[in-house]
């Protein structure tokens, strides 16, 4: 029976390409989605191959987040698509661009039991005391997040017991079956199911995992609980065994994985030899060339200018650095840092955006340690960052109750400047306010 392959896709084109030429059958189908803040030859590729192959369809793109509720919400979105496709399928396979199969569809296919889902998930009660304070910690408070940036802290909230008793955290590369996808799509509107993990960090880890595995929601289904996808970590783990590696290939490939990541710019060249059978037969059209990642660098440096210009009378020795997109990993077109010599130098004001329009500002603190829970400065909460930006990661933002809109903005046009250095200044008072707390530690 044909399967339905989701593909997350957010940066290569040469890596996309590669995938679908060796997953595409004619006889199953593929929903494709491009994070917005992607290159645009990237969106022109998913658009070529919708456009030359029937059975291939485009998802209209939004801004994802790492770590952010966007993340399950496009893949909401997929198995939507996948239950209007015509005809009948047996599973959902969510996939990344940098995913490598390990096998060809057709013994993919007859390898996934029919009605069977595959999910890599266990309760949180059972995980061990320093893995259960990272799952927990993301729900703490409530996380509100910034389109194609992540996820920051709000309100504080406490779990009930019996919400946590459902808590199931495990591998987000899952295969569905049909039933569970309908399953899905039918609680689509119930709000109050959804909202724990909408306003939770990394929910992609944690809600379907919960939903169906803790839940009511996967009552009847059957669910095996064994990961599919090999992952390996070529740029974090110095473990052999983590690392995507030609022989990792074929080690997982052994152990029944039916996909391997996170694929390397390129490829070994014994994994290219073992690839080659299961290349597609039909060329692929033409698709665009790899481009630069268009950044909005001249606007951000005029605004920054701009921001130094309103500052500056009341922060005197401002400083306002610019960071470019490519230090931070392209996950925002926007981040500027703000000091000035009343801040203590662990502290510092960061403003971000993907878009230019919704923006987060915050006070940062970057000797607050990186355990999970809840700490204080100068009587004020600190919540622990988790945004891919270099500067940010793992550094705890000092939560102002006061701070205006939470440090949320979201601007018309002519009113950027002073939506954005309100809050801004507020930070900075806020943080040189700290002096005394951090000179006691």
């Amino acid at each position: 029976m044909p399967l339905v392959y989701f593909v997350l896709c957010h940066h290569s084109v040469g890596a996309v390409a590669d995938l679908f030429r060796h997953i595409w059958r004619s006889e199953h189908h593929y929903v494709l989605h491009a994070d917005r803040k992607s290159m645009p030859a990237l969106h022109e590729t998913l658009h070529a191959l919708s456009a030359a192959f029937p059975n291939v369809h485009a998802l209209p793109s939004v801004p994802c987040s790492w770590g952010g509720w966007s993340l399950v919400e496009t893949t909401l979105r997929g198995i939507d698509r996948a239950l209007a496709l015509p005809g009948d399928w047996s599973h959902f396979i969510l996939l990344s661009e940098s995913h490598v199969p390990l096998v060809a569809p057709d013994a993919a296919a007859a390898t996934l039991a029919p009605g069977v889902s595959y999910i890599e998930a266990g309760p949180v009660a059972a995980i061990n005391p320093d893995g259960r304070a990272d799952v927990l910690h993301r729900f703490t408070a409530c996380y509100h997040e910034v389109p194609g940036v992540g996820m920051f802290a709000t309100l504080p909230r406490a779990l009930t017991p019996a919400f946590e008793a459902t808590l199931h955290h495990g591998g987000q590369w899952i295969v569905l079956a049909h039933a569970a996808c309908e399953r899905l799509q039918a609680r689509r509107g119930d709000a109050a199911l959804w909202e724990p993990f909408r306003v939770s960090l990394l929910a992609d880890e944690t809600a379907l995992q919960s939903l169906l595995l803790g839940g009511g929601l996967g009552q009847g289904l059957a669910i095996e609980r064994r990961a599919t996808t090999f992952v390996a970590w070529p740029h974090l783990s110095g473990n052999p065994d983590t690392t995507f590696s030609e022989r990792n290939f074929h080690d997982a490939r052994a152990q029944g994985y039916l996909f391997i990541r996170k694929r390397p710019a390129v490829l070994p060249e014994g994994v290219i030899e073992a690839l080659a059978p299961m290349r597609m037969g039909e060329p692929l059209p033409r698709l665009p060339e790899p481009a630069e990642r268009l950044t909005r660098g001249a606007e951000v440096a005029v605004l920054a200018a701009a921001l130094h210009e309103a500052l500056r009378g009341r922060f005197p020795a401002l400083e306002v650095a610019t960071l470019s997109p490519l230090r931070v990993g392209g996950s925002s077109t926007c981040y500027l840092q703000f000091r000035c010599p009343t801040l203590p130098r662990p502290l510092f004001v960061a403003l971000v955006s993907e878009d230019i329009v919704q923006f987060k500002a915050l006070l940062a603190w970057s000797g607050g340690g990186d355990d999970f829970r809840t700490g204080t400065l100068g009587g004020y909460p600190t919540s622990l960052l988790k945004v891919r930006l270099w500067d940010l990661f793992l550094q705890r933002e000092v939560l102002l109750p006061d701070l205006p809109g939470g440090g949320f903005v979201t601007f018309a046009d002519g009113e950027r400047l002073g939506r954005l250095s309100g809050p801004i200044a507020h930070a900075l008072d806020a943080g040189a306010q700290l002096a005394t707390a951090l000179a006691g530690r």
